[in-house]
């Protein structure tokens, strides 16, 4: 009889604090054809989510994204200046979902594991 597997456990990857910024680059096909390729996108976490069944215990990331791009990585003072780009969910099409709920300004981002995040494309800016 085969041995059971052992199921690994999840650790909880604690990457970046409140209020840090990110410059996120863009590196892949889709973002080459949408003219958007090797250009920065600015981050700051927010905020902090549980996440539901099976992670029940493990917390995501909110952050905020910036409405601006990059041709090279800024410095962190600039977000004050930038407004922030609007993270909605795409089924919000409904009229009165819109009046009745406020446009959500945030999204969140989580890791699972260490090889889900991509230290290569993001760059710590403070």
């Amino acid at each position: 009889m085969k041995p059971y597997k052992k199921i690994k456990k999840f650790e909880q990857l604690e990457l970046w604090n409140m209020g840090d910024v990110y410059a996120y680059q863009f590196s892949t096909k889709d973002a080459e054809d949408a003219g958007i390729y090797k250009k920065y996108i600015l981050m700051q976490k927010v905020g902090e989510k549980g996440m539901g069944y099976p992670y029940e215990g493990f917390r995501y990331d909110v952050i905020q994204i910036y409405d601006r791009l990059f041709d090279e990585l800024p410095s962190p003072e600039v977000i004050k200046d930038i407004r922030l780009l609007p993270a909605d969910i795409p089924y919000r099409k409904n009229e009165e979902l819109l009046r009745t709920f406020p446009l959500d300004m945030s999204a969140g981002m989580d890791y699972l594991k260490a090889s889900e995040y991509p230290r290569k494309r993001l760059h710590f800016l403070g």
